[in-house]
């Protein structure tokens, strides 16, 4: 067997020409003379897919690109990943664009079943099975148009609102200014002098007062932690002293000066006498606790060095006598710190007596000093009051500059909810158009491998086959009886519709019910917003006149310092005139967004209209289109095998039901025969037994 290579295009058409390469298919031309057909009939009509390859391609190409089009911009332009132009040059978007409908056009034209799935995938977005995605469509320009003009409209009001508060606030404090005539201005030119002249002699009482705040103070400071960090240090060298070499006088010492230092706290009753008593005590032990402290250290620092440098062992005998707690006594300086350090008394040696070398007037000047320290810090009330008369304004203030950072957070916040919704739809639309193009391939695969699929419609080739039987003398169809329409379950295209499209068309119109509910919901409420703004903007126009006279002379006379200092204070002569004029019309000159109703009527209501019509009522008229017509020309051999095999199958039930009825009138006749045969039979035996009868009369 010799393979021969197909010619191609270009040699094809260098030698039968452009007409013959277009127009002129070799394996239909002997069909073409013998049936005497038109060319043009063959070529659109009784031609296969595989045929007229390129009279196909030129007319399958631009209705693709068209087709491929349309459904980029329904439902394509959703998964266009370069749309975004904030991160991606927006050239990438038209070539991701037109290379998604080039491909599915090429496809279109090459592809029998892909172009079958795009023409019932758009015809099929007109019947109920693209009910979800013509709605998404509608819910995203109501997104667009209603919605977003209402929260346009609830940004034009926010602003309204705010700027009436600000202007209710300035008249507000106007209205105060007025009630309070020159008193609030005499208060702010001079009371920030009467604050500076008090603070000067405030600050001088401090001065004198501050060196002994820290004296006086019951509590401890930073300054008595860090005394008794150096005493406690020196006092555990003391005890490791005594503890090392005389350890049998250590408790004997220890109680010793126990009693001399308890007996004197006890006289003391006030916290602060105690704590200046104990200040006094730490000082005074400070003297020996850094001595000792000192020559640890550096007897310490001598051994440490002894050690390093004379050679082993005789650093032995040599360092070992440089020991810190032997050469520094601490334990003695412990002895004379709580021998002299006791302030609170006087030693006689001679007498055994103590007397107190502190006044019995002590606590009463303690608690004075400490009385004026806290008297001189009341001086902050004045501050107090400024801060009362003050603060009300910066708080007013505060208010409106938060209530507008809260009305636009608000407002962000929505927009970001309305964002989300437009993924939420894109992600909708993707998914009710993969399943739209997922129906109709299943749909398709049905139509080409199972001849039996929705196989019950009469078409006009089922009739025609039908007369031309009838012309032959061959049993003939025309007209079906109801037995085989109910049988068979027989429709014809132009019928009404049946049980299962009925219920189709309820469940859309319900659907459809709930889609025109929100649209009307939505749409109303952008048009009263609307209006209402309007009438607000049109008659809310306010005019606030405030006028106000104020006279206020204050004269202090008199000579010396006190009268000099309310001289520089209270000396006020005001003559004051306010006259100001306030209107709102600064706040209303932004107009309302009007809704654009040719955008609702164009987007909106027309597509819900459209549902009603080819959703609902006509439903089944779009689906028996898309099933007979668009699959019966796309592909014609598929369409008229499905048509005779229906035509065949009832054809052989007619001819069996008239093969049976036929028997059925044999079999009849037969029994007709019979009882015509019985009865005639009983007439004569009847005739018989008469003659008999009447024979025996006779003899």
């Amino acid at each position: 067997m010799v393979l021969k290579k197909k010619k191609g295009i270009w040699e094809t058409y260098q030698e039968v020409g452009l007409y013959n390469l277009i127009f002129v298919e070799p394996s239909r031309e002997k069909k073409i003379v013998k049936e005497e057909r038109s060319r043009f009939l063959d070529i659109f009509l009784y031609s296969g897919t595989n045929d007229y390859r390129v009279l196909r391609f030129l007319y399958n190409f631009p209705f693709g690109c068209i087709l491929s089009k349309l459904v980029y911009e329904m439902a394509w332009y959703k998964i266009n990943f370069a749309a975004d132009t904030r991160f991606i040059p927006h050239i990438w978007a038209i070539l991701v664009e037109y290379f998604l409908i080039c491909f599915a056009a090429l496809s279109f034209c090459f592809n029998s079943l892909i172009r079958c799935s795009i023409i019932f995938a758009i015809l099929s977005g007109l019947s109920s099975s693209g009910q979800g995605v013509i709605s998404i469509y509608v819910m995203e320009n109501l997104r667009i148009g209603p919605i977003q003009n209402i929260m346009v409209n609830f940004g034009h009001s926010t602003k309204i609102t705010l700027c009436h508060l600000e202007l209710q606030a300035r008249v507000v404090k106007r209205r105060m200014e007025i009630q309070a005539g020159p008193l609030e201005l005499l208060f702010e030119k001079h009371f920030g002098n009467a604050t500076t002249i008090g603070n000067k002699v405030v600050k001088m009482m401090n001065s004198l007062v501050q060196p002994y705040d820290g004296e006086i103070d019951p509590d401890q400071t930073e300054d008595d932690n860090h005394l008794a960090a150096i005493i406690d240090t020196a006092e555990a060298l003391a005890s490791r002293k005594l503890k090392s070499y005389d350890g049998d006088n250590f408790d004997n010492d220890k109680t010793k000066i126990d009693r001399i230092s308890k007996p004197v706290l006890k006289r003391f009753k006030s916290k602060i006498t105690k704590a200046i008593f104990s200040r006094f005590i730490k000082r005074c032990k400070l003297m020996f606790a850094s001595s000792i402290t000192s020559c640890h250290k550096r007897f310490e620092e001598s051994q440490s060095l002894c050690y390093d440098t004379i050679p082993f062992p005789i650093h032995y005998l040599t360092c070992s006598a440089m020991n810190s707690l032997t050469l520094c006594k601490p334990d003695r300086f412990k002895k004379m710190s709580y021998k002299y350090c006791e302030l609170g008394q006087s030693i006689d040696a001679a007498r055994g007596t103590h007397e107190s070398l502190f006044s019995s007037e002590l606590e009463n000047e303690m608690e004075g000093l400490h009385n004026i320290s806290d008297v001189v810090k009341h001086q902050l009330h004045l501050n107090l009051h400024f801060i009362a008369v003050e603060a009300p304004e910066l708080e007013k203030g505060f208010s409106v500059n938060q209530l507008k950072t809260e009305m636009i957070h608000d407002f962000e916040y929505y927009k970001i909810i309305l964002d989300a919704f437009d993924k939420i739809f894109t992600f909708l639309i993707i998914i009710f158009t993969y399943f739209v193009f997922k129906n109709c391939v299943l749909i398709i695969m049905n139509y080409l491998n199972d001849i039996n699929y929705k196989n019950y419609f009469t078409t006009p080739y089922f009739w025609q086959i039908d007369s031309k039987r009838k012309k032959e003398g061959k049993v003939f169809l025309n007209p079906l009886t109801k037995e085989e329409i109910k049988f068979n379950h027989i429709i014809s295209p132009y019928g009404l519709p049946q049980s299962d499209e009925y219920r189709k068309m309820t469940k859309s119109f319900i659907r459809w019910i709930l889609l025109l509910f929100i649209v009307f919901v939505i749409v109303m409420l952008d048009y009263y917003f609307n209006r209402m703004l309007e009438i607000v903007i049109e008659h809310g126009k306010m005019l606030s006149s405030q006028t106000s006279y104020s006279h206020l002379r204050i004269k202090i006379d008199g000579k010396g310092v006190v009268a000099n200092l309310l001289k520089e204070i209270l000396n006020f002569n005001y003559t004051g005139y306010l006259k100001e004029e306030l209107t709102n019309d600064k706040c209303l000159k932004n107009s309302s967004s009007k809704p654009n109703w040719s955008f609702n009527v164009l987007y909106i209501f027309i597509p819900v209209f459209l549902i009603l019509l080819l959703q609902v009522f006509f439903n089944f008229v779009v689906q028996r289109f898309v099933f007979l017509v668009v699959m019966g020309i796309i592909f014609p051999k598929r369409s008229k095998a499905r048509i005779i095999h229906l035509y065949n199958k009832l054809l052989m039930a007619r001819i069996n039901m008239n093969k049976l009825n036929e028997l059925k009138k044999k079999e009849e006749l037969n029994e007709i025969k019979k009882k015509n045969k019985e009865t005639e039979n009983i007439v004569k035996i009847k005739k018989k037994e008469e003659k008999n009868k009447n024979n025996s009369k006779d003899k």
